[in-house]
């Protein structure tokens, strides 16, 4: 988490197939100490992410 998200897409994606769940994901970041940000494909935040 502390180099990039973007590492992130081979292992959230394998052809089209989803292989990572989205609770996953932020189950990987908030420990991190970051805050989970769902985002659009120009960067604005979508909706902040409750768990």
């Amino acid at each position: 988490m502390f180099v990039s998200a973007k590492d992130l897409d081979g292992t959230i994606t394998d052809g089209g197939e989803v292989k990572i769940t989205k609770q996953e994901i932020i189950e990987m970041i908030e420990p991190a100490g970051f805050e989970a940000v769902e985002r659009d494909t120009v960067y604005n935040r979508v909706e902040k992410i409750a768990v």
